[in-house]
């Protein structure tokens, strides 16, 4: 028999234009369950997921990619374990075209006990979430990755603050950059605006800012999240499995 979190995978309607589906999922799953989503991994994801030294790591790849997969699969109506992915230049996973006819875009990223997934249609996104850490030098870390404005903007802010704006810079840029694919070791090429008082926005590199959005949606608390979609105007809406 299996688990709730699939009916309600398969009860998710499919994005309309314009629209982005976020979807996040609680990864603190049972034994039961694991083995099920490890069922719809693809063989090389059941190899890296037994790669993995310790339990929960190797727990939380397992739901995370097998949800990705049971998603991706109930809207093209085929089997998770048989969808293919290709990877471009830059190593971002897409569906093979011939099983992804109304070219379904996603992307994923997990972080502690949580997963957030965002589907498209024609359109690219990236999505990333933090768990956020409390014993660490935001300031250390914004001077070596953050561009100087970005630096001196959360420098300038109050310490209790300093994390917190911290993890909005580090999401929203790499939000960006996986819209192309593109890694973390790029993201003080992205520029971003970090202030609660400041609409969202890119603020460089100028081509990025043109042509791609920038939005926030509500996790749970300790998480910092972000999403990044080329276009604009797009509608946000959010589901929990």
């Amino acid at each position: 028999m299996e688990s709730a979190p699939f009916t309600k995978i398969e009860q998710l309607p499919a994005p309309a234009s314009k629209d982005i589906h976020v979807i996040i999922a609680d990864l603190t799953i049972d034994p039961e369950l694991q083995e099920q989503l490890f069922m719809r991994l693809s063989d090389d994801e059941q190899k890296r997921a037994g790669r993995f030294k310790l339990d929960k790591h190797r727990r939380r790849f397992i739901a995370a990619h097998g949800y990705l997969r049971h998603l991706l699969a109930a809207h093209l109506e085929t089997a998770p374990a048989g969808l293919l992915y290709h990877y471009g230049k830059t190593g971002k996973p897409v569906i093979a075209k011939d099983q992804n006819p109304d070219n379904l875009c996603f992307n994923l990223s997990h972080s502690h006990e949580l997963a957030v997934f965002a589907l498209a249609l024609n359109t690219p996104v990236g999505i990333d979430i933090e768990h956020v850490r409390k014993n660490f030098d935001p300031l250390g870390l914004a001077k070596r990755y953050f561009s100087n404005n970005e630096f001196n903007q959360i420098s300038t802010l109050p310490k209790k603050q300093q994390t917190a704006a911290f993890y909005h810079a580090w999401t929203r840029k790499e939000a960006v950059l996986k819209v192309s694919g593109q890694g973390i070791t790029r993201i003080e090429t992205v520029e971003v605006t970090i202030l609660d008082n400041e609409p969202l926005r890119i603020i460089s590199p100028e081509k990025r800012a043109g042509t791609c959005s920038l939005y926030s949606f509500t996790v749970p608390d300790g998480y910092t999240a972000a999403l990044a979609a080329e276009g604009h105007n797009h509608s946000l809406v959010t589901f929990h499995i």
